[in-house]
């Protein structure tokens, strides 16, 4: 294929605009990353009214089935999957698509893997943790749903012609299914870079929130989910606030879901920490907040674990305090880039807050070199260089 030839790409993502985090947000930033160097972008979302039919260049087709409740998921995922089968191949076939690109979702990774294989178009799946290791729900009981996705997301490599692994190592994927190596695309958990930290200075989000004259440690879970480690971060407030530090707030920005919110408050006054806390619910713009807060603290249970904002915060050079994992060596330094802590635990993440608090001078260095570290691997403009050619690749 020509080097300046223009490629047509269609992503499939579930939540590309309505409620998009996670995932949803790098499929978002990729979309544009590939529009921006010319490239033709179609996205496949869910159905909602009132959806734009092109947002800055990328082409949008709300045309998957509308998202069911959990209970209702059956009829989603099985029931529809035919009509949800000849609408991305339809799409496809129109637009004359050439790769087809799957974010998130096991049971679409296998829809698409259906249609590339019948039309012979390559498909290339982009994974994050919760594709792969499903760890949450076995760790939380639900062993039954654990097995369901693990077989899904077994169907859907064994259709696609690459993965791609946003910041997950390759021997992680390997364990858990057969697959060989030249197949997986190893690269990092890309992100549209926000401008530098002074940009989103904002004196009335400082002070309707109380952020000022305090230590900030924050937490972005946009769901609130009970997966997000949300527990052992109040918990650990508990541990600062027996310990007298009373300069110090928790700030927990997202919530798209009142009665996830609402359970953590009664949990914060459980805890006797709701002096301590302060939920801004879901804010579709979280850089003033990052920008006022002194220290971020990331508690996903995985062991595989990434999370996007981890990488959005660093950008904005706050220092990141999580647990030592594998993943995290692999990308980052200890007291480099970012601070690692042997165990999620309460007093673990209270010792480290601690640390930042009586060592200011670190606590600037670690941020810079973070913002740093994000701007040479993780920036989505370079990505998309590298995507290309892995696209190319599969001609």
């Amino acid at each position: 294929m020509n080097s300046k030839q223009v490629l047509r790409i269609a992503i499939i993502s579930v939540e590309y605009l309505v409620n998009a985090s996670g995932s949803e947000k790098g499929a978002q930033a990729l979309a544009e990353a590939l529009v921006n160097k010319g490239h033709k972008v179609y996205v496949f979302t869910s159905h909602y009214k009132n959806h734009p039919k092109e947002l800055n260049g990328v082409k949008i087709y709300p045309v998957l089935n509308k998202l069911f409740q959990n209970k209702k998921r059956f009829i989603h995922e099985y029931v529809n999957s035919f009509s949800t089968i000849i609408k991305i191949a339809i799409l496809s076939r129109q637009n004359k698509v050439q790769i087809l690109n799957v974010h998130d979702d096991q049971m679409l990774g296998v829809f698409t893997g259906i249609v590339g294989k019948i039309l012979g178009i390559p498909v290339i799946l982009t994974w994050i943790k919760a594709d792969l290791g499903f760890e949450s729900f076995k760790q939380n009981g639900k062993y039954w749903t654990y097995l369901i996705r693990r077989f899904k997301a077994r169907m859907a490599v064994n259709v696609a012609d690459r993965v791609m692994l946003k910041g997950i190592l390759p021997d992680a994927l390997m364990k858990r299914y057969s697959l060989k190596r030249e197949k997986i695309f190893h690269a990092p958990n890309p992100t549209k870079i926000p401008l530098a930290p002074s940009h989103y200075e904002n004196n009335d989000i400082r002070d309707k929130w109380g952020l000022k004259d305090f230590f900030i440690v924050a937490n972005v879970a946009t769901r609130m989910g009970d997966n997000k480690g949300i527990d052992t971060i109040l918990k650990t407030a508990k541990v600062l606030k027996d310990r007298n530090n009373d300069k110090i707030k928790f700030l927990f920005i997202g919530g798209k879901r009142p009665s996830a919110l609402e359970f953590w408050r009664r949990k914060a006054k459980q805890y006797e920490v709701e002096d301590r806390v302060i939920f801004t619910g879901y804010q579709p713009d979280i850089f003033s907040f990052l920008y006022y807060s002194n220290l971020y603290l990331l508690n996903d249970i995985g062991e595989i674990g990434w999370q996007r904002t981890l990488v959005e915060a660093m950008a904005m050079e706050l220092p990141v305090v999580s647990r030592r994992t594998n993943t995290f060596c692999h990308w980052f330094k200890h007291l480099q880039d970012v601070y690692l802590v042997e165990q999620a635990t309460p007093h673990e993440f209270a010792k480290a807050i601690e640390y930042f608090i009586n060592d200011y001078a670190t606590q600037i260095r670690i941020g810079k070199n973070a913002r740093q570290t994000v701007l040479k691997e993780w920036d989505v403009e370079k990505f998309s260089s590298k995507f290309i050619t892995v696209c190319k690749n599969l001609f």
